[in-house]
């Protein structure tokens, strides 16, 4: 074996540094090349300076071509060293992996040097039924490993010598990469009882080491066997020689016992259907002549928890505090449970238990105080069952709890117009602060009941919530906006006031009163709800010319030249809740009244110097507004020269 894994590994490693040698000759072969290159771009760069017409161009295009090269050749020296580094790490490797055959080739050798023969003379051993397997083709990272077959045969040989015969270890050269696949033993469940397939050896061992010191002795094995409520297990029960022949061999338990396989000098005793908690220990008892022996095998009587629940933890708001309990049902012995809760990868309790008859259930809590780092996180409960050293350790889990931490220290601010027109439109907005987790804040917002659309927005731990009001009904209407997080939720509400109010209408007639004569103001509003109108009849300076809770004013004057222009407003309020609402509508009179012009206006004698140019102008006041004419010397009875119009 020693000698095909060491020259397998010399094979490999050979193929390794031959590959790695002619990796770093072509590299050494693509550095001279770049060498070379880099030789022709220096003299082409010597030859485009001595060009005079494209000095410039040519000698910035072989800078950065020398460049490039330059780069080239650096790399390549990278790859280089690379490749050195490359050889001496497969160098290394194959000297560990040689190192590492030879010790394990030992190992091997030394392991079957310590399974001699029991007896000098005794007869051989049959051969092992298959040869042992070798290590095949490139081994990468070789180990040995050595297991006893357990089983031990007893017999009698020629002239009545007697041999034992016991499986010597075996080794195996193994690798990680993929071979021939080979008969594997049968997998155990975990969770299972212990293998009793290794209980013979022991005790023969035992057995013969009595033979050799000359006495009677007996052996039981396992020292304690563990077995499941209701199951079944195996005690071994063995003796040395007896030179009578006359030796006998049984087990004292109060459980069910039938006989199992048995040889010259050892018996298997089967216990059925254990169903005693404690029922306490096998005794092996062996008779030779008048001699007497035995030894004791404890029981162990267990009982896998049934279930391991975690029980579910409700969402807890930041800092208050839940109650974490996990249960494991029915598991026995209680003193060999362990319980473990924890948060995520943190341990929060570990809990042992004292002795207890038969199976019990039990609970263990932990007292948690919620942070907003718990959210999110995992509690998971792990229960072990230790039969150490004598058994196995069982585990088993519990469904993991997810926890929900949660916090709304405020309620929401709602902002929203204390009062809105039917068939307008206005907006609102719902903000609340400080709320966790932000991204599992839920909002409704409703106006009289009716769900409404709305925008979210996020800043920081701030939800703000903007939604469009557009009343179609008047009447006093509840605004709500509800947030939720969790289980918890807050509302806020607001009155919103609806009215229906038209504007108010200002009428005089007539709109246009020749002066002297009589004219009506009237100023009236539409049907309004709530119909609580009052009417304010305004000049122009904000003066009161007339008011009242009435749907209609009037106001009756003489319209005056002076009074031409001028302006009436009419100002209808309607009350609602504490405030109110205003809203107007204004008129012009127009007075009519006849033409005339002032002497300053249109100065009768104007005095004129003789070739020069003058501009004859007149204004006149009228409304509507008059025309005026001028013209000279038409009262002399001469031709008129010249017609102006102009406006007043």
């Amino acid at each position: 074996m020693h000698t095909r894994c060491t020259h397998d590994v010399h094979l490999h490693a050979h193929g390794i540094h031959t590959q790695c040698t002619h990796d770093a000759h072509a590299m050494h072969k693509q550095c001279t090349q770049c060498t070379r290159d880099a030789h022709a771009m220096h003299t082409m760069h010597t030859r485009c300076t001595h060009d005079a017409h494209n000095a410039h161009t040519m000698h910035t295009r072989c800078t950065h071509d020398a460049h490039a090269m330059h780069t080239r050749c650096t790399h390549c020296t990278r790859d280089a060293h690379t490749i050195h580094t490359m050889r001496t790490r497969c160098t290394r490797d194959a000297h560990a992996m040689h190192t590492r055959c030879t010790r394990d080739a030992h190992t091997c050798c030394t392991l079957r040097a310590l399974h001699p023969r029991v007896a000098t003379g005794w007869p051989s051993p049959p051969a092992p039924p298959r040869p042992l397997p070798r290590c095949r083709g490139p081994v990468p990272r070789p180990h040995v490993s050595a297991w006893a077959a357990p089983r031990a045969r007893l017999g009698v040989g020629g002239w009545g010598r007697g041999w034992a015969q016991l499986l010597l270890p075996v080794c195996r050269c193994t690798h990680a990469g993929p071979v021939a696949p080979t008969p594997t033993r049968r997998s155990r469940d975990p969770m299972g009882p212990p293998s009793s397939a290794t209980r013979l050896l022991p005790p023969l061992i035992l057995a013969l080491a009595g033979a050799a010191r000359g006495t009677f002795t007996v052996g039981a094995w396992p020292r304690v066997a563990v077995v499941a409520f209701g199951g079944s297990v195996a005690i071994n029960c063995s003796r040395s020689a007896c030179p009578g022949g006359n030796a006998t061999l049984g087990l004292e338990t109060p459980l069910t016992v039938i006989r199992g396989a048995g040889g010259l000098r050892w018996q298997n005793f089967h216990l059925l259907n254990v169903s005693r908690w404690n029922p306490g220990a096998a005794t092996c008892r062996g008779r030779c002549g008048e001699s007497q022996a035995n030894a004791s095998a404890g029981i162990l009587v267990y009982r896998l928890p049934e279930r391991v629940v975690l029980e579910p933890v409700a969402a807890v708001a930041v800092g208050e505090s839940r109650n974490l309990t996990c249960r494991v049902l029915e598991v026995a012995p209680l003193g060999n449970l362990t319980v473990t809760l924890r948060r995520g990868t943190e341990t929060l309790r570990t809990e042992s238990f004292g002795s207890a008859e038969g199976s019990a259930s039990v609970a263990v809590t932990h007292l948690l105080t919620a942070s907003p780092g718990d959210h999110g996180q995992d509690v998971t409960c792990h229960a072990e069952l230790s039969l150490r050293p004598h058994g196995p350790l069982f585990a088993r889990a519990a469904v993991p709890v997810k926890l929900s931490v949660f916090a709304l220290p405020e309620p929401p601010q709602l902002r929203a117009p204390p009062h809105l027109e039917a068939g307008t439109t206005g907006t609102a907005s719902c903000q609340i602060a400080g709320a966790f987790p932000v991204e599992d804040v839920h909002f409704a917002m409703a106006l009289a009941e009716q769900n409404l659309n709305f925008t979210v927005t996020v800043t920081g731990d701030v939800v703000t919530t903007v939604t469009v009001l557009s009343p179609s009904t008047p009447g006093r209407q509840e605004l709500t906006c509800t947030a939720a997080v969790a289980t918890v939720a807050r509302t806020a509400r607001r009155q919103l006031h609806v009215y229906r109010f038209p504007a108010p209408i200002l009428e005089l007639s007539p709109a246009a009163a020749p002066a002297g004569s009589e004219v009506t103001v009237t100023c009236h509003a539409g049907v309004a709800e709530p119909p609580a109108v009052r009417l304010q009849l305004r000049d122009a300076d904000g003066g009161v010319l007339a008011e009242g809770p009435r749907s209609q004013l009037e106001l009756r004057l003489v319209a005056r030249r002076e009074d031409d222009g001028r302006r009436f407003g009419c100002r209808a309020s309607l009350a609602i809740g504490a405030g109110a609402v205003t809203k107007d509508a204004d008129a012009r009179l127009a007075v009519l009244y006849i033409p005339e012009i002032s002497a300053s206006d249109c100065p009768a004698n104007r005095t004129w110097l003789r070739g020069t140019r003058e501009a004859l102008s007149c204004r006149a006041t009228g409304n509507p507004a008059p025309a005026v004419v001028c013209a000279w010397g038409h009262a002399a009875g001469m031709s008129p020269s010249a017609w102006s119009t102009s406006p007043p």
